[in-house]
């Protein structure tokens, strides 16, 4: 006797659902399981019409082809919910599939106050609100969302659905990865499997935006660099970019949490704040050979034992920082941009800086481990991290690739 789990949905046509219409029938699930057979209503109805319909490849309305992803996305759950009873237990699969018990409860399984509890914990203000566009996005669609719910089905219609509703791929890829880091913490916190994880190979695949090719040209670039500030706002705003670009594109919000002690006599070593918290004890140094041009901004700032740059103070609270750094940040674009108009430069910002360090260095034959260890990508080895990895004369000839406009 075969211990398989077969599963069916079936048009109950012996029984018409008067109060929903002539000739409406309900939906069934036809369920088998070691010689055992069960049978049970579903939220769905259709008549026989609709229900021998399903089957075409054209389906012509628009409301029998939501039906039938309704009914897809039913058996899919469905599914997700056999595999992961080990042994089957019938009343327990029909338990999860109608929400009720435990396992579905709000505040076991509700992925919007899985939100909630991420964005409440956020010290940063810009993923909190990157948090809540995502929380609301996917409320428009689905008022009421569990984990089990979230299937690659559903994903995929979700995508559909903003899409068609005006959403560009970047705002949708967007979304979908705060809710893969909510997924990714309710497996951790035992509330999810990983067999049922929707997302990688095979399952659904979050659309990757194209990305705007943003590196400036030669040109420009040596534009920048022979400009003469005409404020001390605008010194700043090109001292922040020059240093990035001469840094291996470092982020700004690694620029204004730079110390004195992350200067060490011909290098700039420092740790990224953005993978702190990912990489643990883990955490591999960034190590950039220091430019004479980046040695003339630090000497300028005359710094003493606090942060390079005058942005953040000693003691100021984790959520203040990020409060001060998204506000330098928003001054320091809005003097390059009028630094770009006077150069004629279209689109001159502080990520502009990452793009063209990395693309001047391609451009001129610079192996790609050496990029990746000076931008400080969590996907170099150990051994590329540091700058020794390289010779001293290496990193000086590559780092002379940047003014070899």
């Amino acid at each position: 006797m075969s211990n398989t789990v077969n599963i069916g949905l079936f048009l109950d046509s012996r029984r018409e659902l008067v109060k929903k219409g002539a000739g409406v029938f309900g939906v069934k699930v036809d369920l088998r399981y070691m010689g055992r057979r069960w049978q049970f209503a579903t939220p769905f109805t259709m008549t026989q019409a609709e229900w021998d319909n399903l089957e075409n490849r054209k389906i012509r309305s628009d409301a029998l082809k939501e039906k039938k992803l309704q009914l897809e996305e039913y058996k899919v759950k469905a599914q997700n919910i056999i595999d992961s009873l080990h042994p089957f237990n019938f009343s327990r699969f029909k338990e999860l599939l109608s929400g009720k018990g435990a396992f579905s409860k709000p505040e076991n399984r509700d992925v919007y106050r899985l939100f909630d509890e991420r964005i409440a914990e956020t010290m940063n203000p810009r993923t909190a609100t990157a948090y809540q566009s995502a929380k609301r996005a996917l409320q428009k669609y689905s008022p009421k969302l569990y984990l089990e719910d979230v299937v690659p089905l559903f994903l995929q219609r979700f995508e559909t659905y903003m899409e068609n509703t005006g959403h560009t791929r970047t705002s949708v890829g967007i979304y979908l990865r705060a809710l893969r880091s909510i997924l990714n913490q309710a497996i951790e916190d035992g509330l999810m499997r990983r067999e049922d994880y929707p997302f990688g190979r095979r399952k659904y695949r979050i659309p990757a935006p194209a990305q705007a090719k943003i590196a400036l040209s030669p040109e420009h670039i040596k534009h920048i660099l022979d400009y003469e500030p005409q404020s001390m706002e605008e010194q700043q705003a090109k001292d922040i970019w020059v240093f990035s670009y001469f840094c291996g594109g470092m982020n700004i919000n690694d620029i204004c949490r730079l110390r004195r002690e992350n200067v060490e006599n011909d290098r700039i070593v420092f740790y990224r704040h953005k993978t702190r918290n990912t990489t643990g004890r883990n955490s591999l140094p960034v190590c950039n050979l220091l430019q004479p041009e980046v040695r003339m901004i630090i000497n300028r700032l005359n710094v003493g034992e606090g942060y390079l740059f005058p942005v953040l103070q000693i003691g100021m609270p984790p959520q203040r920082q990020a409060q001060v750094i998204q506000q330098f940040t928003k001054t320091t674009n809005k003097y390059l941009k009028r630094i770009g108009q006077k150069l004629g430069i279209p689109r001159l910002t502080t990520q502009t800086a990452r793009h063209s360090f990395a693309t001047t260095l391609m451009n001129h034959g610079a192996p790609l481990a050496f990029i990746s260890k000076s931008m400080g990508h969590s996907t170099t080895k150990t051994t590329e991290i540091y700058l020794g990895s390289f010779s001293m004369n290496e990193a000086a000839q590559y780092g002379a690739m940047l003014k070899a406009l």
